[in-house]
Parts: C-alpha cells; structure tokens; sequence
C-alpha cells in the first residue's frame, strides 16, 4: 500500500457541534455574536420610524463636516510645506552672494533675530549703515554673547560693530 501525505480536512472540526462548527474557545463565534449585535442595533438606531430619519442626517452632516475640515487641514499643510520648501531653496540659492539690503529691512532683521535671544530688546539700539550693523545699549551679561552671535549671521550683514554694556541681572525681589 502506498503512503501518502495527505491529511484530513476536517481534523479541526468537531462534529458533534451543530452543524459541525467549533464553538470552543479562541473561535470566531464570540466575534461574530458582537459584530451581529452592533450591526442591529445600528440598524435599529437608524432605521427607527420615529428618529431615524434624523439621526441620519445628523450622521450625514457630521461626516460632511469631517471631511470638510479634514480636507482644510490637509490644504494648509500642503501650503505650509511648499512654503518652507520654497524658503529653504531661496536660502540655499543665496548662500555667498553678497546682498545689497537697504538699511531699515537690515535693521528689522537683526531686531527680530536678537529678539530671540535678548531678554530685554528695548534696552538695544539697532543701526544700519551699507550692512554695518551697530548694537548699542544695555543687556544682561549672559546675553550679550548670544545677541552679537545671532546678529552677526544675519543675511544682509557685512559687519558688526558691538558697543553693548553688559549689566547683571536684578535679583527677583
């Protein structure tokens, strides 16, 4: 007699359960039980006479909704990502080059770049000249340091003339 390999295909069926199912544990009959009784009481919320016309257009306006503002989301991102996209091309493409900006967007610049740093911008003096930039005033002594780093690597900046007066820190009272 020859030997085979071949196996039964009902070896994990047990046949005195109806209908030759297993319901013992780990089987999908628990899961299927769930999906059936949600599934109906789904229907039954929705297709109600008295509010199931309602519920689903409630259902229907929030979905709407939804998608409405995840498509608005998605916009913005998009945006926001093209546009910092563009601005790191624009920057790579002017790496060397000198630039010829006029005084005040030089003197906006580096005001807005110290500010970053600098605890107390008021107490700075910002002034342009054909990109020299001179810093004058007061600033806490561990921010003078940061505040002529920041400013010296400020596109447009040719040099930097730092005539900051460095003061200690009042003592919170």
């Amino acid at each position: 007699m020859p030997r085979t390999n071949a196996k039964r295909l009902d070896a994990g069926i047990d046949a005195g359960a109806p209908g030759g199912a297993c319901l013992g544990p780990g089987s999908a009959g628990p899961f299927v039980f769930w999906v059936g009784a949600v599934c109906g009481a789904a229907a039954m919320y929705f297709l109600d006479p008295a509010r199931g016309r309602r519920r689903r257009h409630v259902l229907r306006d929030r979905v709407a909704h939804a998608g409405r503002v995840a498509l608005s989301r998605g916009r913005r991102r998009y945006a926001d990502a093209r546009n910092h996209i563009m601005g790191v091309v624009h920057e790579a493409r002017t790496i060397g080059r000198p630039e010829d900006v006029p005084d005040d967007v030089l003197e906006a610049r580096v005001r807005a770049e110290i500010g970053h740093v600098a605890h107390h911008l008021r107490r700075v003096e910002v002034a342009a000249n054909d990109g020299v930039v001179t810093l004058r005033g007061t600033a806490p002594e561990e921010d003078v340091p940061r505040v002529a780093e920041r400013a010296r690597h400020v596109r447009g900046v040719a040099a930097l003339v730092t005539r900051l007066t460095s003061v200690e820190p009042r003592a919170a009272a």
